[in-house]
């Protein structure tokens, strides 16, 4: 399988001074195979080929950590998770059966007063950058997030025609 990847992107998890080249050959002779890197406006956009035995490598962050551990003094930082407001029990609003022996864990979280508006620019470059057609707010945000963790029902994955 095919995902994009974007440079800019990659480097809010990647601490190194590689230049795009240097990453590309890295991660190439390591395993995932950097197919081209192509230029997106100001951005480098790594076209990657991932086995389907290293899901783990499908994202930003997976991406991230594979260079981190083959590039001299590169430097895995880690994700960052903020939220504004505490959190609330999504079992007061939400009641779901889960089959352990189908699905180990299920979380939920509840969000309130959002705003279904154009996304900032910025989100939109980035999802641009590695194919990801944006569309508003909400829907972006969620493919935005899949992108950086390596969900790989999503993501600039490439069928054949």
């Amino acid at each position: 399988m095919n995902i994009l990847i974007s440079d800019n992107w990659l480097r809010d998890y990647l601490k190194t001074s590689a230049t795009p080249g240097d990453i590309a050959k890295a991660l190439s002779l390591s395993g995932p195979s950097v197919e081209k890197v192509s230029r997106v406006g100001k951005d480098s956009v790594y076209s990657i080929e991932i086995t389907t035995n290293r899901i783990d490598a499908v994202g930003v962050y997976g991406i991230a950590r594979e260079a981190s551990a083959i590039l001299p003094k590169a430097k895995l930082l880690p994700l960052r998770f903020a939220s504004r407001q505490p959190f609330v029990k999504a079992a007061d609003y939400l009641k779901a059966s889960v089959d352990p022996s189908l699905c180990q864990r299920f979380t939920a979280a509840l969000v309130r007063n959002v705003k279904i508006a154009p996304s900032p620019e910025w989100m939109q470059e980035r999802l641009s950058a590695v194919g990801v057609r944006p569309i508003n707010s909400v829907v972006d945000i969620s493919n935005y997030i899949m992108v950086e963790l390596g969900q790989p029902v999503q993501h600039g994955i490439q069928l054949p025609a």
